[in-house]
């Protein structure tokens, strides 16, 4: 099975500022921060987690949006992507001339 890395509907719920509820499987773990953004769930436990995200929602709401702003703005994702590639250049060797 294939598991999708980063859902979009997820970045979308946090730039409207609502929590989410994620299976507790692969890098989707790494999307929510338990209790500030949502809530994660094992296949036997999602019906008392939903009811739990419920109840909590509204508390959550501003902490997804945060999350947004932080994370997955345009502007984020300009600065992650230009430390990746000053990162990249700062290890690359000087060109000796030699093939």
């Amino acid at each position: 099975r294939w598991y999708e890395g980063l859902p979009l509907v997820v970045v979308e719920a946090y730039a409207a500022g609502v929590p989410c509820l994620l299976p507790d499987i692969g890098s989707l773990t790494e999307l929510v921060d338990e209790g500030r953004t949502g809530l994660l769930f094992r296949p036997d436990d999602l019906a008392r987690q939903a009811r739990a995200l419920w109840e909590q929602a509204p508390d959550l709401r501003r902490s997804c949006r945060a999350e947004y702003e932080q994370r997955y703005t345009p502007a984020a994702n300009v600065r992650m992507l230009s430390t990746i590639y000053r990162n990249l250049l700062e290890r690359r060797r000087p060109d000796t001339g030699v093939n």
